[in-house]
């Protein structure tokens, strides 16, 4: 855990009082960027839970991305995982009933998986490396870019070693009732 000290000074008496420093949204690295695709990776630990941050995105951001109708701003790293609402290479137009539906499981599934290989490996140092590929519908015909499919692949790490991989992929077209 990381702590400021701010000072204060009470009666005249100078003192340093610890307070928890917050740790930023997790970073968002792109890897990749074409027409086609955008690939980006993150590193998540359960320090980072909690730690994400909500959509902010203008109106005019908004409608740059697509954001209207069936679509809402998802995050690709989950605002509970420690993804940021205000970085844009986290913020994808994402099908409603999939961005609250099985992609939220997706999200769930790496808490889970985080915090069981903690328990298993205690006073270890466990992380979730996780490589988002966003795909975009060829000729879209607008400049809008909403993603035809979302894939992650996470690989689970403890001490720096490899363990658990597995691989999610959602199709963001179809709507599901």
């Amino acid at each position: 855990m990381t702590y400021d000290f701010s000072c204060s000074i009470l009666n005249s008496v100078r003192t340093f009082v610890p307070t928890r420093r917050m740790p930023n949204p997790v970073k968002m690295t792109v890897l990749e960027s074409t027409n086609d695709f955008h690939k980006v990776c993150a590193v998540v630990r359960s320090g980072n839970f909690g730690h994400g941050s909500s959509v902010s995105l203008s109106s005019e951001q908004r409608k740059q991305l697509g954001i209207e109708g069936d679509y809402q701003a998802g995050h690709i790293l989950a605002k509970m995982l420690g993804g940021s609402g205000s970085d844009l290479n986290n913020v994808v137009p994402m099908q409603k009933t999939h961005n609250n539906g099985a992609y939220k499981e997706h999200e769930f599934d790496v808490r889970k998986f985080i915090k069981q290989c903690e328990e298993v490996a205690p006073g270890k140092q466990v992380e979730a490396r996780i490589t988002f590929t966003i795909y975009y519908r060829p000729n879209q015909g607008s400049q809008t870019r909403i993603p035809n499919r979302i894939k992650f692949d996470t690989v689970m790490y403890t001490d720096g070693k490899e363990g658990v991989s597995y691989t999610g992929d959602f199709n963001n077209l179809e709507r599901l009732e």
